[in-house]
């Protein structure tokens, strides 16, 4: 009965609920759902996969030279390959995974990976915006052989917390072997998918000798490559979505949000106190944890996200104040993303 009174004022309460008030309804919380454990944190995901999630050995169809390697005669070469990813929000890169051909060694970069990013332009920035040093200590190797006998390695930086902003983002991922002889990586692109986003962009890097033959960024395609994306899959973590309530109570207040996925509902929840409730797990968003008190828990209203910030005014009543605000994005299965907790004026 009680999940019943809950569902009814979850569901039926809509745009401006809170013009009305209702009695307040003491609910004692239902037993806990168990939930299983996801593959990444809340607000964590797979941000760009050039496999597109298909989980299939990829194929070698042509690479592109990306390495800072001492080969040949011991002259050390800088190699880059900047690859664009897009996201539609901010966050930070946690994990980075690259695979490439390995022409010659053993296939362990001795000197580690450098990371960087090169802005967030339609084309790379001719400077980094960030350059960083990963030791080899750092990164997982995981070596594989396709029938053809080419020499393949996957290899995996984790560990990060690499900013990024909401829109294009470009990127590389450059293995680094400063030892004599040592091995060259041509990272493998993706053919069998469509693009996404832009085409590769290559360059010779700041230190040792070229390889390309030019210092400014040219596409893959000006040098003779077919457009692809290079097989490079991220892992990131949004930016908390938050959002505050300013005005007057009795008056009109302003409802505002940021960091929200673009162009979904955005569900605002009011209570009369803080709290830990978690929706029953028969309702929508069920299992997801709130920041509010059972009493007086309703649906304030719903609006649009847009772009992923925005403001909205709407009536607070005095009997609202004092209280407690929420907004939650629903997801299509499972617990949905929460904002912060923000009290009335």
């Amino acid at each position: 009965m009680r999940s019943h009174v809950f569902a009814s004022s979850m569901l039926l309460c809509s745009a401006v609920c809170l013009g009305q008030l209702p009695p307040a309804i003491h609910l004692m919380p239902p037993t806990p759902s168990v939930t299983l454990p996801s593959e990444h944190p809340a607000n964590c995901m797979v941000i760009f996969d050039a496999e597109l999630g298909q989980m299939e050995l990829f194929r070698f169809n042509s690479g592109l030279d990306n390495f800072n390697s001492t080969i040949g005669t011991n002259r050390l070469f800088d190699l880059l390959v900047s690859d664009d990813f897009i996201s539609p929000r901010a966050g930070r890169i946690t994990d980075v995974f690259t695979y490439s051909l390995v022409f010659t060694g053993n296939g362990i970069p001795a000197n580690g990976v450098r990371v960087y990013l090169w802005g967030t332009d339609e084309t790379p920035s001719q400077e980094p915006t960030l350059s960083l040093e990963i030791p080899v200590e750092g990164i997982y190797i995981r070596h594989i052989e396709d029938l053809a006998f080419r020499h393949h390695v996957e290899i995996h930086v984790s560990g990060l917390d690499i900013p990024f902003a909401a829109g294009r983002t470009w990127i590389t991922v450059q293995p680094r072997d400063e030892t004599p002889q040592g091995s060259y990586w041509s990272i493998n692109r993706n053919f069998n998918q469509a693009l996404q986003g832009a085409d590769a962009y290559v360059k010779d890097g700041p230190n040792g000798e070229g390889g390309w033959g030019f210092t400014d960024w040219r596409s893959a395609g000006s040098q003779g490559q077919r457009a692809a994306d290079s097989f490079i899959k991220i892992i990131g973590c949004f930016d908390p979505m938050t959002i505050a309530v300013e005005g007057e109570c009795g008056g009109t207040a302003q409802f505002s949000w940021s960091n929200a996925s673009p162009e979904s509902t955005l569900t605002f929840l009011y209570a009369k106190q803080t709290g830990n409730v978690r929706i029953p797990p028969n309702l929508p968003c069920g299992g997801t944890q709130l920041g509010l008190g059972w009493q007086r828990l309703q649906v304030a209203f719903s609006v649009e996200t847009g772009e992923g910030s925005g403001v909205v005014e709407r009536f607070l009543p005095a009997a609202a104040c004092p209280g407690h605000f929420q907004a939650l994005i629903r997801e299509p299965t499972g617990p949905c993303e929460v904002s912060n907790v923000v009290g009335t004026p």
